[in-house]
């Protein structure tokens, strides 16, 4: 049965592999839109991100209404209300919003390589090496973040985002030009 799945999922990647290599070449443009335009991409993420808010908030006070029991109904209505305000927020400020993004940003790299700096060192599983180098990359990039504020808030959010793009529409190029040639792995039955 799992390889009849995989099978055809090959042999759809295979048939459209044209679609993968278009969508991917829009990606990658999309991506070097932004890191060029890095601003207006980040004012741009903020306020979709602010709608989605919202929107979210908006959803989340209906479903208040059906829930079961009236204690579950006052948490989720008054996350409706913090994510709503949160929303309005990023859509009324969103210089200020992307500047607290960022700050949060800074902070997440930071802690997340202080963590993969230490933990490989006590732990030394294999590739602890890999460990160390990407936390210290986070270290870095969370320093150089911190020492551009405020004006890193007003770029590096679209800039990561078209970095991200960038990547994600190679990714897809390359799955579409090796589609013919990704072949099912037939797994073995006991």
């Amino acid at each position: 049965m799992t390889a009849a799945i995989v099978n055809t999922y090959t042999v759809d990647i295979g048939q459209h592999r044209w679609l993968f290599i278009l969508i991917g070449v829009a990606v990658i443009a999309a991506g070097i839109w932004a890191i060029v335009h890095s601003r207006t991409a980040t004012q741009i993420a903020i306020a979709v991100f602010g709608w989605l808010l919202l929107f979210s908030g908006v959803v989340l006070a209906i479903s208040a209404f059906f829930v079961g029991s009236w204690s579950g109904f006052f948490l989720i209505f008054f996350a409706a209300v913090l994510t709503f305000i949160i929303g309005l927020l990023f859509v009324m400020r969103p210089t200020l919003s992307a500047e607290a993004v960022t700050i949060v940003m800074a902070f997440y790299y930071l802690v997340t390589g202080l963590f993969f700096l230490i933990t490989p060192i006590f732990s030394r599983t294999e590739g602890w090496g890999w460990l160390v180098f990407y936390g210290i990359v986070n270290i870095v990039l969370g320093s150089i973040i911190f020492r551009m504020l405020p004006a890193a808030g007003l770029f590096i959010i679209g800039l990561f985002l078209g970095i991200d793009l960038l990547f994600g529409g190679i990714e897809l190029v390359a799955l579409g030009i090796s589609a013919p040639t990704i072949t099912a792995v037939t797994p073995v039955s006991p």
